[in-house]
């Protein structure tokens, strides 16, 4: 993997605090560690936790991935509105796509239903 591809801290303290929603109170609210799969540091998965569920507060899960074109992110999901904690279990490799697995609060708190699973394709994220 290319170094220059390497997905910094920086990187992601920048572009979570610009597209990442925020409350009324705009510095409420924190990322999470990013969680990259173990043999690749140009893709992750991070969170934003925005308030508290009990004040409207919720989270955002991105991908965040950089290619040759730059930093890229989507947002996988957030829980507006639902009064729901998020939790990213993991992010693969696998079979030509990048797999992030992530539970919701009450999918944790019950563990009677499996992860859910979000998946893209490396050829559009622009990765080898």
């Amino acid at each position: 993997m290319n170094k220059m591809r390497e997905i910094t801290s920086q990187d992601l303290t920048s572009l979570i605090d610009r597209i990442s929603p925020h409350t009324d109170r705009k510095k409420d609210g924190f990322p999470t560690s990013p969680v990259f799969p173990s043999e690749r540091k140009d893709v992750c998965a991070i969170k934003r936790s925005v308030g508290s569920i009990f004040d409207g507060g919720f989270d955002a899960i991105y991908l965040v991935w950089k290619n040759d074109k730059g930093l890229n992110h989507e947002e996988i999901e957030n829980t507006e509105g639902h009064g729901d904690y998020m939790f990213i279990d993991y992010v693969t490799d696998h079979d030509g796509d990048i797999d992030v697995r992530y539970d919701t609060g009450n999918h944790y708190a019950s563990m009677s239903m499996p992860g859910i699973h979000y998946r893209k394709s490396k050829i559009k994220l622009g990765l080898d």
